[in-house]
């Protein structure tokens, strides 16, 4: 079962491992990157580098969120409370990659064909 989503590609799941036992695991989903939604905390006067943010930076950093937020509530719509099959393909740097499975197919390349994610 999907009990968060924190990004429109990065889920929360709960598993039944063995045993009738669950364990809770964030999973990225495979194939496919979204925008991370940033908190809004303000924007920063300055770079990390010590300079003044230029409009392009600030305009990119605006659409990121934008389109995040977008993603996140594309995917929550779809999963949020689902169940899902999860198949796990590796695990990198304690980063679970998995394919996400729903009852109307693959989770993964529906937001590719909607735009929001890479």
């Amino acid at each position: 079962v999907v009990d968060q989503v924190i990004s429109g590609s990065t889920i929360r799941v709960e598993l039944k491992t063995g045993n009738n036992q669950f364990s809770n695991i964030v999973v990225n989903i495979a194939g496919v990157n979204a925008p991370k939604v940033k908190p809004l905390k303000g924007f920063p006067k300055k770079n990390p580098r010590g300079r003044e943010w230029s409009e392009t930076d600030k305009l990119n950093q605006f659409l990121s969120t934008k389109f995040g937020v977008e993603s996140r509530e594309w995917t929550e719509e779809r999963l949020l409370g689902q169940y899902v099959g999860v198949k796990i393909l590796f695990v990198s740097n304690g980063q679970i990659i998995a394919q996400i499975n729903h009852d109307k197919g693959r989770i993964g390349p529906s937001l590719l064909k909607q735009g929001l994610a890479q």
